[in-house]
């Protein structure tokens, strides 16, 4: 589960976007807008998300959020909103979920570079 937010005074970071790659199970991936629910959810199979574990980008840029599946390049996820401002969204946080276990490796790329990592924002 990743949280995106902004900082806000003291030393706070409000949560404006939750995504979630593999929940209930891993049987479905979405991306919830705070306050206003789900905004956009798929549902897949536990072998697809075993792949998908290790092999996924998530892309911030202004006025979209996506998710990309990197072993075969497709767009497992993408919210477009005008309130997604990649200015504002300068903080993720990412834990595993309910029993879960093992490790996470994380990179972060600015524009332009290519990376086959989980975090990417241009």
């Amino acid at each position: 589960m990743n949280f995106v937010g902004n900082y806000e005074s003291s030393n706070l970071v409000t949560v404006k976007w939750i995504i979630v790659v593999g929940g209930w199970k891993g049987s479905k991936s979405v991306i919830k807008k705070i306050g206003y629910g789900i905004k956009k959810s798929k549902e897949h199979d536990v072998s697809h998300f075993e792949v998908l574990k290790n092999h996924f980008r998530i892309i911030i840029n202004e006025n979209s959020i996506t998710v990309k599946n990197m072993t075969n390049n497709e767009i497992l996820l993408l919210v477009n909103d005008p309130d997604i401002t990649k200015n504002d969204l300068k903080y993720m946080v990412a834990s595993g979920g309910w029993g879960g276990e093992g490790l996470m490796q994380f990179a972060i790329s600015s524009a332009g570079q290519s990376t086959n990592r989980m975090f990417e924002t241009r």
